[in-house]
């Protein structure tokens, strides 16, 4: 008997190992072969712009800051804007959004904050869904 095609959803949390078992629908029939595909693969499931956010920092470059962030899975991201922190309130510095790659996979995003100030400095990237929810990420710091 074949049994077909079946479809399961499960949440795996980031970076965590699961093991798929696969099993005779009757025991002891044998099974001559099998398919198993799995989609899907580091997205991270619930979060508001669907992208699994991997880590932000700000290095000074000369007389600029370079905030740099890392991300996979972005299949549900618009794009990202850059803020900094200034009189204590969050201020969007980059002009426009930055747009996100848009699939699956390690995605690596610098932007160079040219009127950066001389002194200590805060970032965020806020990620911008599809569905227009976002999402903040950081602070990253510079002195």
């Amino acid at each position: 008997m074949r049994a077909g095609p079946r479809n399961y959803a499960f949440n795996v949390g980031a970076g965590a190992p699961f093991d798929v078992t696969v099993n005779e629908v009757n025991a002891d029939a044998g099974c001559p072969g099998y398919t198993l595909t799995v989609s899907g693969f580091g997205i991270v499931r619930g979060a508001p712009t669907a992208a699994s956010f991997l880590g932000l920092a700000a290095k000074r470059a000369q007389s600029a800051v370079s905030v740099r962030w890392r991300t996979g899975a972005e299949t549900k991201t618009l794009g990202y804007h850059v803020y900094r922190e200034q009189a204590g309130k969050r201020v969007r510095v980059s002009d426009k959004l930055i747009p996100a790659a848009g699939r699956p996979g390690l995605h690596v995003y610098n932007w160079l904050d040219r009127k950066a100030p001389r002194g200590a400095a805060r970032y965020w990237v806020q990620g911008v869904g599809l569905d227009g929810k976002r999402t903040w990420h950081g602070p990253a710091s510079v002195s």
